[in-house]
């Protein structure tokens, strides 16, 4: 999926368990930081296999069920597919950041 280092610091200290709060403990940030991150990784993740979250849509986002549904879809597809969690390649690091290699 291409998760940047950040992301995989916040999924890999996910798949240990936690609250949002013990997380941002582990990881030395905030919880703000956690949840911004967390946005991302769904975001990116959504776009990659929207099929993994089609039915935590029609969860109410007013009980926050939602979220933690999608949390524990997301870790439990990454503990069977961990090569997702494999740091991004270096030309991938640059497409990303538009920059030309020059040959």
């Amino acid at each position: 999926m291409g998760f940047s280092s950040s992301d995989q610091r916040l999924l890999i200290a996910a798949l240990g368990g936690g609250t949002d709060e013990e997380l941002c403990r582990d990881l030395g940030t905030t919880v703000p930081a956690v949840k911004s991150t967390w946005r991302t990784i769904f975001n990116r993740a959504a776009s990659r296999l929207p099929d993994l979250f089609e039915e935590t849509t029609r969860i109410d986002a007013h009980t926050g069920e939602r979220g933690k549904e999608r949390r524990r879809r997301l870790l439990t597809y990454l503990r069977d597919h961990p090569e997702e969690l494999r740091p991004l390649s270096r030309a991938l690091r640059d497409e990303r950041r538009g920059v030309a290699r020059s040959r």
